[in-house]
């Protein structure tokens, strides 16, 4: 297993962690899900 470390704006992680509870998903989850997506596709995801 390897180990990720990123910086990220107060806000931006506080709006995401209240979205991500609502779903049902921790951060964890939702990063590794994202993660996962792009290696399968090889591309980047558009918003």
């Amino acid at each position: 297993m390897a180990q990720v470390n990123f910086y990220i704006e107060d806000d931006v992680k506080r709006n995401a962690e209240t979205a991500l509870k609502e779903m049902g998903l921790t951060m964890f989850e939702a990063i590794t899900m994202f993660l996962v997506k792009v290696g399968r596709e090889k591309r980047p995801i558009l918003f």
